[in-house]
């Protein structure tokens, strides 16, 4: 049974990545009549040979536990809730890094979009952006979720002046994600996005081949307060833990001096008019 379930998840990963056999068995030192063996159960891998095709398919932490479990092995890789006490040193990191961000917002996300962490600049930005109801979720333990945030008319949506062009990236990415991980949610998320109103048809089938900019461009704009800001997301390390691999951090830059002053005088405690006629952008 162990045979037949080994072999059937390494020909769906060979096949998500569109490696033919000879391809992969070239990747991972073994002949393709051995690989031919394994994905039908005619064979039974070894830990090391198990890992080694972990490594040569690229796949992520989870996803070798995955492979090894369905080879009847013990997990690699630990994963520790977020929230747990031996997770209290990588929590701390973190709020270091957030700290030292001030006055950019950051947020810290889980592998499902949904926000962990946030400083003090992120907050300050999402309480002008968000309606009373999402923050008061919020305030309430409910998680906020980046990816519905932004697609959401309720959300920032309203407020994103170049809301087309972030949602295609953010679908982009999205969809990028979804095919690289075995992940039930990520892919429910991907089609609740493109079942959202506003959000072309053109966009279920994407090229997630094409090439895309290191960073997204991002304007905020909602009476008074216009913010030209531009996104990095940036992973921690190389992490030997499942949950540290699927944790990574969205830093929002200022684009413009005008936008730097405008956060470090949000971090003053200034609160702009967001009823006031919308600002409109010079140059």
């Amino acid at each position: 049974m162990e045979r037949a379930a080994f072999g059937q998840m390494l020909r769906y990963w060979r096949q998500q990545r569109r490696l033919s056999q000879l391809e992969l068995s070239g990747r991972a030192g073994i002949s393709g009549r051995h690989l031919s063996f394994l994905e039908t159960g005619r064979s039974s891998p070894s830990r090391e040979m198990v890992l080694g095709l972990a490594e040569a398919l690229d796949l992520p932490l989870r996803e070798h536990n995955a492979l090894l479990d369905a080879a009847g092995f013990s997990a690699r890789y630990t994963e520790l809730d977020f929230g747990s006490t031996d997770f209290a040193p990588v929590r701390r990191m973190l709020e270091i890094v957030l700290e030292r961000q001030e006055p950019y917002p950051v947020v810290v996300l889980d592998r499902h979009w949904n926000v962990l962490m946030s400083n003090q600049a992120a907050m300050r930005m999402v309480s002008l952006l968000l309606p009373p109801e999402m923050l008061a979720g919020m305030a309430d333990g409910k998680p906020l979720n980046l990816v519905h945030t932004i697609f959401a008319h309720e959300g920032l949506r309203e407020s994103i002046e170049n809301w087309e062009a972030v949602a295609h990236a953010t679908v982009l990415r999205l969809s990028r994600e979804a095919a690289a991980k075995d992940d039930r949610q990520l892919k429910q998320l991907l089609q609740s996005v493109l079942s959202m109103p506003g959000v072309p048809a053109a966009w279920r089938v994407l090229d997630l081949g094409a090439a895309t900019h290191p960073f997204i461009p991002l304007v905020f704009s909602r009476g008074e307060l216009r913010l030209n800001l531009f996104t990095t997301l940036s992973a921690i390390g190389t992490p030997l833990d499942v949950t540290l691999q699927e944790i990574s951090l969205e830093t929002y830059f200022p684009a413009d001096d005008e936008t730097e002053l405008v956060l470090e005088r949000l971090a003053e405690g200034w609160q702009p008019d967001l009823n006031a006629r919308p600002r409109v952008a010079v140059g």
